[in-house]
């Protein structure tokens, strides 16, 4: 007799986006799978908001210089270029 296979299915980006989390924890969708994110370190974190601050000084420069309106957002959500359909962080 043949060994059946389980079969889960994949979660997709979209289904993905539409779930809503009742806990503080951070999720991201690996290949179809919802795995739990790592919360950052300090030093990570001192790093972001580092960044975050040089960057919104240099967007705000040249929107006086050109009159460009940019913003930094430090929450956007990425979409990995493989699989589009089935990977997503958040």
């Amino acid at each position: 007799m043949p060994l059946a296979r389980r079969f889960t299915p994949l979660t997709t980006a979209d289904e993905f986006l539409a779930m809503e989390f009742r806990d503080d924890a951070r999720y991201e969708l690996v290949d179809g799978e919802i795995v739990g994110q790592a919360h950052s370190s300090p030093a990570h974190s001192t790093l972001q908001v580092a960044l975050g601050g040089a960057l919104r000084d240099a967007l705000r420069e040249k929107a006086k210089r050109d009159g460009t309106r940019c913003r930094a957002l430090s929450e956007a959500g990425v979409r990995p270029h493989f699989d589009l359909t089935h990977n997503y962080s958040r």
